[in-house]
């Protein structure tokens, strides 16, 4: 808060930058453009400085068309501030009129030439220019609750403060779906829910700040499900501070890409390798026991049930490990071993898919299909 007796201190600087400070209606308006991610690619993520320097100097043109007395503020951070002055014998309400028909022209015209949207907040009317400053917060407070979904909008700061609670719509049953899929390890599932639950928030909330509120609380809800699953959400992430990070994402198709990249696919990424690692030893022992017994037909369930697993556990671990399906890797075996003996016996075909635990037939198509001839035209190949 500027303490009272700056008050003729500032009056008088401003009189400094050419500004009639005396008897003077002071106003502040807080733009801010959004829709970076749709915006055709015509902008990188990286650009805000770029967008903001264009829509402080569309603000700066229109006010000098309208001959206002304006200073143009800009943040760098898709916002731009504007100061107004207007000689106090103007009529409030004849100024606030005046204010509207500018912000609204304003986000038409942002809007219009950098294809975004653009929302404008404009904050109380006030003589006292020391109440300016104290003003920039509860702007940036107030603009949050803009719709979501509008490509133009004018707020007022005095229609939005204080606000008025509404009716609280979570999607509770998505974030369920989403904190199974977590603990199951099932991370498709997860980003499919992700994008479904910032949906539905965008759908039945609509405003930002709402929308900020939801995502923030299932980031919590996704911490406290890492830890409950044996998982150091500051380790996993190295200190990063994900809650300010998600403060400052706006877009809607940002905060499903900081879920889904910053998230969720660290978190898969790290458990695939901790499950990789814990289930090496045991598929060892499995790919042993199919090298002494793949000719007795030995299934994917009776090797679960002999190992004290499921055979669905089984089959996700083992093509994990060595990146083949278990019936593959029993068949590759097969044929390894006919190859052999079509290389080094002189045991007939019909002998030799006995030995493999094939019946001779099939033996004969699945050796074709593997290795692109027959058995007997290979063992003429390797004996020439």
């Amino acid at each position: 808060m500027v303490p009272p007796e700056q008050e003729p201190e500032i009056r008088a600087r401003l009189q400094t930058f050419g500004w009639s400070s005396e008897s003077q209606w002071f106003g502040l308006m807080l733009a801010r453009v959004t829709g970076m991610s749709k915006a055709d690619n015509r902008f990188m993520e990286n650009d805000e400085y770029l967008i903001s320097f264009a829509a402080a100097n569309i603000a700066q043109e229109m006010v000098r068309i309208r001959g206002i007395q304006a200073e143009i503020i800009n943040f760098h951070d898709l916002t731009v501030g504007i100061l107004l002055s207007y000689p106090s014998e103007t009529r409030k309400m004849h100024v606030k009129e005046e204010l509207f028909s500018l912000a609204e022209d304003l986000v038409r015209t942002i809007s219009s030439l950098l294809k975004m949207q653009t929302t404008i907040c404009i904050g109380r009317l006030t003589t006292e220019i020391k109440d300016i400053p104290d003003m920039l917060p509860f702007l940036q407070n107030a603009i949050l609750y803009r719709d979501l979904k509008e490509q133009c909008q004018v707020l007022d700061l005095e229609e939005i403060l204080p606000y008025t609670p509404q009716e609280v719509h979570y999607p509770f049953a998505l974030e369920k779906e989403l904190l199974q899929a977590l603990r199951m390890g099932q991370c498709e599932q997860a980003m499919q829910r992700i994008e479904a639950i910032i949906s539905e928030l965008v759908v039945r909330s609509r405003k930002e700040k709402l929308l900020k509120e939801g995502v923030m609380q299932v980031l919590g809800s996704i911490m406290h499900t890492l830890l409950e699953t044996g998982y150091q959400p500051h380790q996993l992430y190295e200190g990063d501070n994900l809650f300010e990070q998600l403060s400052q994402i706006r877009e809607p198709e940002q905060i499903v890409r900081f879920f889904q990249q910053k998230i969720i696919l660290p978190y898969a990424q790290k458990l695939s390798e901790d499950q990789t690692a814990r289930a090496k030893p045991l598929i060892e022992q499995v790919t042993a026991m199919l090298k002494d017994q793949f000719a007795e037909g030995i299934s994917l369930e009776a090797c679960a049930h002999h190992f004290n697993t499921t055979p669905y556990t089984l089959s996700r671990l083992f093509k994990q490990v060595t990146g083949m399906n278990f019936i593959d890797y029993v068949t590759a075996l097969r044929i390894e071993k006919a190859k052999e003996l079509l290389s080094d016996s002189d045991m007939k075909v019909n002998e030799i898919a006995e030995q493999v635990g094939l019946q001779p037939s099939y033996f004969i198509r699945l050796f074709k299909r593997f290795e692109q001839i027959t058995p007997g035209q290979y063992r003429e190949k390797v004996m020439k």
